[in-house]
């Protein structure tokens, strides 16, 4: 089966050298792993990576069953213990005579356990056709079809790339929280810490990277989150005062976490800058579009509105930057031509 986006790695191997063959594929890049009955069951015990099972079926067992007859007379059908169940008596039923089963739990006693039972033909996997031979016994295996394989597998490259997609996203998603100037975590239903930026460490004053997984409540007591509902509060941490905000995050219902912003408390310091500008603008010396301060200005500005009803011609003085256009215009909003154009 060929996916020119796809790229696999074969390997036989057995419960007993299924971590390392996972440590050689992990280490070549490989996320996503297709495996039956053992191994799966295996995998699920050592590793928290995705993988496809591929499920011998009952069908399946039923087939092998039937080439087993031509082999001997006394077939059994050998599992891991953690493997999918087989309903042996429902098999037994359609061949019309009994079928054994023989579970094992390790691969040490796989052996004894084949030597000493009263089976002549075994149905299993390749780990069963080498003891099967060791032990003087015939074997058959358990084959899982061409239309299971290749569900497994398109699953399996679906669940790649689905992957690969939210790595992109997340990667992306992760630039952009630890860019902003604003503190932002993120805590599970439970709340705990699954993502904090750098701007909400330095809020909180703790050291990068010790935050995540503890209980945001630990770190600071104003932020435990509400249950069910949003909110927005202030509080001061480390002796800034800060406004939080608090989303709850809900998927089909189901609360999933909370997400909370911290940002500085500027509403005061705006207050106090509108208050200054307007004490400013109190105190200055205005004349139209022209407010100052300066005493030599006040004298012109003065000069400027006395002269301004006068129907004489004008002539303004000054170094280049010192404003004559804007004082020129002042002299014309103040005079009784104010309505007319201005050149």
């Amino acid at each position: 089966m060929k996916l020119s986006d796809t790229e696999f790695m074969l390997r036989d191997c057995t419960p007993g050298t299924l971590r390392e063959v996972l440590g050689e594929a992990v280490s070549n890049g490989f996320e996503v792993f297709v495996g039956g009955g053992s191994n799966y069951a295996k995998f699920k015990q050592i590793s928290t990576l995705y993988i496809q099972e591929l499920q011998v079926t009952e069908i399946d067992y039923l087939v092998a069953l039937k080439k087993a007859e031509s082999c001997g007379h006394n077939p059994a059908i050998v599992l891991y213990k953690y493997s999918q169940p087989v309903d042996i008596s429902l098999l037994s039923q359609l061949l019309e005579k009994d079928v054994g089963l023989l579970v094992y739990e390790d691969i040490l006693e796989l052996r004894d356990l084949i030597e000493k039972s009263v089976y002549d033909v075994l149905i299993g996997t390749t780990v069963v056709r080498d003891y099967a031979l060791q032990c003087g016994r015939q074997y058959v295996l358990a084959y899982t079809g061409d239309k299971t394989i290749r569900s497994a597998i398109m699953r399996a490259r679906n669940t790649a790339a689905f992957i690969r997609r939210e790595q992109r996203f997340s990667t992306i998603n992760r630039a952009l929280i630890q860019d902003t100037n604003i503190g932002i975590i993120i805590s599970n239903e439970n709340g705990y810490i699954t993502m904090i930026n750098r701007k909400a460490e330095e809020y909180l004053g703790v050291d990068s990277g010790v935050a995540k997984g503890r209980l945001l409540a630990e770190l600071q007591k104003n932020l435990v989150p509400h249950a069910r509902r949003a909110s927005e509060f202030f509080c001061v941490i480390q002796g800034v005062r800060l406004r939080c905000t608090q989303q709850v995050l809900l998927v089909k219902g189901e609360l999933i976490g909370h997400f909370t912003t911290l940002r500085i408390d500027n509403s005061r310091l705006a207050t106090l800058q509108k208050e200054k500008l307007a004490l400013q603008t109190e105190l200055a010396y205005q004349w139209h579009n022209m407010i100052t301060e300066s005493s030599v200005m006040k004298k012109a500005i003065n000069y400027g509105k006395t002269i301004s009803d006068s129907t004489l011609p004008c002539a303004i003085v000054g170094e280049q930057g010192t404003h004559k256009k804007l004082f020129a215009e002042c002299l014309h909003s103040g005079s009784t031509r104010a309505k007319k154009n201005h050149y």
